[in-house]
């Protein structure tokens, strides 16, 4: 009876709802959403298409890529569910367990215990796996990611040493 009391508490319920909706998705990653602005004037120069290139490249461009980059971060965390599974490493198999009856026998017993036991070691072994294969995919993604992020930021001073390179070939 005391659990429905506490389900029936509307004050509880309602500061809960509150608290949910007070949340900002944004925050709940690892940079906050950039602010992409079209107003360039804050840049304190003249309209030149070389400066709009790069305050776009160096600084816009940066920023949505590490916005880009802790979004799939996040997301490969909370898809395997890590913390989680590290909370619940020892828990049996789908929470499949036996009990002892009343009627108390050691057959019942020793059966009950090597069928837990069993559970756990199943259950221990697939979350370890299932956590390995989730902290290597954040590696891989880590890897793709700043090999992107380093291309990407180092490309102006590539293209421009790919091009004075083709001049001296002329």
């Amino acid at each position: 009876m005391e659990s429905m009391l506490v389900f029936g508490n509307t004050k509880a319920v309602d500061s809960l709802r509150i608290k949910l909706h007070k949340i900002n998705l944004y925050s709940l990653t690892l940079f906050p959403r950039p602010y992409f602005s079209a107003n360039i004037n804050l840049m304190n120069t003249k309209r030149n298409i070389v400066f709009l290139y790069l305050y776009w490249h160096f600084i816009e461009l940066t920023q949505f890529l590490i916005y880009v980059w802790s979004n799939i971060i996040f997301f490969i965390w909370h898809y395997f569910t890590i913390y989680g599974l590290l909370k619940t490493l020892f828990w049996p198999y789908k929470r499949y367990r036996q009990y002892i009856s009343k009627p108390f026998s050691f057959g019942q017993f020793f059966e009950t215990i090597v069928f837990n036991t069993f559970s756990r070691i199943i259950g221990f072994i697939l979350r370890l796996l299932t956590i390995v294969i989730g902290l290597f995919v954040e590696l891989i993604i880590l890897i793709i990611g700043s090999f992107v992020f380093l291309t990407v930021f180092f490309w102006p001073f590539i293209l421009i040493t790919i091009l004075m390179q083709g001049i001296k070939l002329i």
